[in-house]
């Protein structure tokens, strides 16, 4: 099974509380995949009813997410409080920097917000398999 470290989430510029919104933020994870599978995949949930993924449209990396992601994911799905990333060919333990930019989804400001962290591996005829979880959070100061 896929393994993760204590996942850390924070500003993009390195602060625990989000100041403003929206707000590019950064989580920091590593995984160690099954070594004989085809790398893995994660999923960002979202929780807090006053918060979003900042809307992007297309398949692919909003571009100021995609320049401070190492890895470079490929994005397969992106809704308003999802997002699943695929790691093809990973198969060695690997750190994941994913920026996620974040706003408001109404007038309400949040105080606090968590987001869940779900690895699964893949399989070489891409089935998912060996889920592993974790939970990371966030505050504000708005």
């Amino acid at each position: 099974m896929a393994s993760i470290s204590a996942p850390v989430w924070e500003t993009n510029d390195g602060n625990e509380q989000v100041t403003k919104l929206p707000c590019m933020t950064k989580i920091v994870f590593e995984v160690t995949p099954r070594a004989n599978l085809n790398g893995f995949q994660v999923q960002y949930r979202l929780h807090s009813a006053r918060l979003v993924f900042k809307p992007f449209a297309g398949s692919a990396l909003p571009p100021g997410e995609a320049a401070g992601s190492h890895p470079t994911p490929t994005s397969i799905r992106r809704e308003d409080r999802v997002i699943v990333d695929a790691y093809e060919g990973v198969t060695t333990p690997t750190q994941v920097t994913r920026l996620l930019e974040i706003d408001l989804s109404d007038t309400l400001k949040p105080a606090t917000a968590s987001l869940d962290l779900t690895v699964f591996d893949v399989t070489a005829d891409g089935k998912l398999k060996n889920r592993n979880d974790d939970t990371a959070g966030i505050s504000f100061n708005l």
